[in-house]
């Protein structure tokens, strides 16, 4: 057992017939397939430098005659550290540490390097306050050299995160969020019965109103269709694919391509292009938990 290269040598005794030590002999050392020729000295010693990264590994030592001989090498790792998670430009910690008595290391997040000492346990700690999005961290031992990689996940902070509300409607009152299934003349055969999501201008081409709400399974089931919808308080179909109402002239529309199920061509101006959707995500916006990222 040793740490990670801290210069401890691997040594085999071997002996002749007679008991009596193998003097000048080339012998060879087997560590997981890879083969080393290395001669004796006076006493029949063979020494075999470790220069092996953490973990477990089988070394057979050979003699002239044949016989073999395996022990087990651990090779101890020096550092460690855990990746972390934080909340935007937040203060938090990243610990590590060593394990071999080293007193110093190198932290390089994002390409800034810090040097930190450790404590008497081996701890090295380092605050940090990061913008949103993973950040690499590489850190080094720098006693033994030894490296290991790490991330900081940051987090938007949840204080600041804003949410479409249970009617796809955006927090500026500008956009409508719609997922859901085909239910216009054209969709089905395009995107077959499957759910997507599209936004799209808040603005009713049939009057102009912004009072456009969308909804899914309002009718009590996921295959009833007919119901009460509760922005409108009116009784609307379409429950089971979801659609988009104006509260004003009752006009409705298709979720994915926007299209006006009464016909002609006032439909919904998209926004943002369809995209692959599900029902869960349906069931996300339905409960007003879908985060709104600025357009």
């Amino acid at each position: 057992v040793k740490f990670f290269r801290n210069g401890t040598q691997y040594c085999a005794k071997f002996l002749d017939g007679c008991g009596s030590p193998l003097v000048n002999a080339s012998v060879i050392f087997n560590i997981n397939g890879v083969f080393y020729k290395k001669q004796t000295d006076d006493n029949g010693m063979a020494r075999l430098n470790i220069d092996l990264f953490p973990g477990e590994y089988i070394l057979t030592a050979i003699h002239l005659n044949g016989e073999e001989k395996a022990n087990i090498i651990k090779v101890l790792t020096t550092i460690s550290a855990e990746d972390i998670s934080l909340i935007e430009n937040k203060s938090g910690v990243f610990v590590l540490k060593t394990h071999d008595g080293a007193r110093n290391v190198s932290i390089t997040i994002d390409g800034v390097e810090y040097i930190v000492q450790t404590d008497d346990g081996g701890v090295a700690t380092l605050n940090v306050s990061l913008s949103k999005g993973n950040h690499a961290v590489l850190s080094k031992n720098l006693n033994s050299g030894e490296e290991i990689f790490n991330t900081i996940y940051v987090m938007e902070d949840p204080a600041f995160i804003k949410y479409y509300s249970i009617y796809g409607v955006s927090p500026d009152g500008k956009y409508i969020m719609a997922i859901g299934r085909p239910s216009a003349a054209g969709e089905l055969s395009k995107y077959g019965y499957t759910f997507y999501k599209s936004v799209f201008e808040r603005i009713c081409p049939c009057c102009r109103s912004d009072r456009l709400y969308w909804g899914i399974f309002w009718a009590g089931s996921e295959t009833a269709n007919w119901g009460v919808f509760p922005a409108t308080g009116l009784k609307e179909s379409g429950s089971a694919e979801g659609h988009i109402f104006c509260a004003k002239c009752d006009a409705d529309f298709s979720v994915i391509d926007g299209k006006n199920h009464g016909g002609g061509s006032k439909n919904l101006i998209k926004v943002i292009s369809t995209v692959s959707s599900s029902k869960d995500e349906a069931y996300i916006l339905k409960n007003g938990q879908m985060p709104y990222s600025a357009l």
